[in-house]
C-alpha cells in the first residue's frame, strides 16, 4: 500500500454532493468544501477571513450513501481522509492541478450546530462486487 498523507480539513460544503454508481457496484460522492480561516486583527481587535481553500472530496461506497443522506451545500463539516493532488493538461495547454481528499469519515461541525444520528439499513455488498472494488483498488 505504502505510505499516504492523511489529513482532517473543516469548512463548508459549496454544493449538494453528486453521486456516480459503477457497473462494479461501487459508488461515489464528490463534494467540495471551502475552507476560509481568519485571523485576529491587532488594530481592530476584530477578525479578518484570509483566502478560501477549496478541496474535493471523494467518499465510497457506504460512506458515499451515507453522505447523499446527510450533506447539503452550506453544511460545516470536518473530513479526514488521504490527500492527493490530481493533474491534468487545460485545454490552453497550461498545466492544472486540484487537491482530493479520499475521506475515511465524514461529519458534521457541532461546534457550528447540532445533528442528530440515525444508523441506515442496508444489504452487504455482493461477493461479486466486492471482489471488483478489490480489483479497482477502491476502499470498502
Amino acid at each position: 500500500m505504502g505510505n499516504h498523507a492523511t489529513v482532517t480539513i473543516t469548512g463548508n460544503l459549496t454544493a449538494d454532493p453528486q453521486v456516480h454508481d459503477f457497473d462494479s457496484g461501487s459508488r461515489k460522492a464528490r463534494f467540495a468544501v471551502a475552507c476560509t480561516p481568519s485571523t485576529r486583527d491587532k488594530e481592530t481587535g476584530g477578525y479578518r477571513d484570509l483566502s478560501t481553500t477549496f478541496y474535493d472530496v471523494d467518499c465510497w461506497n457506504h460512506l458515499a450513501q451515507n453522505v447523499m443522506g446527510s450533506l447539503h451545500k452550506g453544511d460545516p463539516v470536518i473530513v479526514t481522509g488521504r490527500i492527493s493532488v490530481d493533474s491534468w493538461q487545460g485545454q490552453d495547454g497550461g498545466q492544472r492541478q486540484k487537491v482530493v481528499v479520499t475521506a475515511s469519515t465524514v461529519g458534521h461541525d457541532l461546534s457550528r450546530g447540532t445533528a442528530q444520528f440515525r444508523r441506515p439499513q442496508r444489504e452487504e455488498p455482493s461477493e461479486v462486487g466486492q471482489e471488483q472494488m478489490q480489483r479497482e483498488g477502491v476502499p470498502a
